[in-house]
């Protein structure tokens, strides 16, 4: 059985364990040495929570038990009926409009406190772009990203952000 297959299969016994009900069977693909886990359940409002906080502690256990199961380094990232996915494109708009409103004060902006996820997002978003750097500063649930506007020294660009 390869890797993938039994990540599906302890993924299933672990959310039917929580009493949710598959609607499909969960799909695992690999890439850039990263499992993305996509399931489809009934009620998953329950199983994503306020803002993916259920999401992500589901991710989190499902981390630690492919690690003790499989490798210590596995890389997993488990999307509950398609919820990330549209999460990324509602935060890919808000890191585009902090871009403006940093641009229009000249002034940083500090957006509100995210999940790792949701501030990898913001990050990524605007990582191509020369007139603004972004960083996370705060801790635990305060955890949130700064968008400032780019320091221009000798005509160069350079950025900074870090990715978490």
């Amino acid at each position: 059985m390869d890797l993938s297959t039994q990540i599906q299969k302890d993924i299933k016994t672990l959310v039917e364990g929580l009493g949710f009900q598959f609607l499909d069977n969960p799909m695992v693909h690999e890439e850039d040495d990263r499992f993305f886990v996509d399931i489809f359940v009934n009620e998953p409002q329950n199983l994503i929570g306020e803002r993916g906080t259920s999401l992500a502690s589901l991710q989190m256990v499902m981390r630690l038990i492919a690690a003790k199961k499989y490798r210590p380094d596995i890389r997993l990232d488990i999307d509950v009926n398609g919820y990330k996915k549209k999460r990324a494109e509602f935060i890919k708009d808000m890191a585009h409009q902090a871009r403006k409103q940093v641009l229009s004060r000249r002034a940083p902006v500090a957006l509100e406190p995210m999940t790792a996820f949701d501030r990898r997002v913001i990050h990524t978003t605007l990582a191509s772009f020369a007139d603004v750097s972004t960083g996370s500063e705060g801790m635990g649930p305060g955890r949130h990203v700064v968008v400032s506007p780019q320091q221009h020294e000798g005509g160069e660009h350079s950025s900074s952000h870090e990715l978490s």
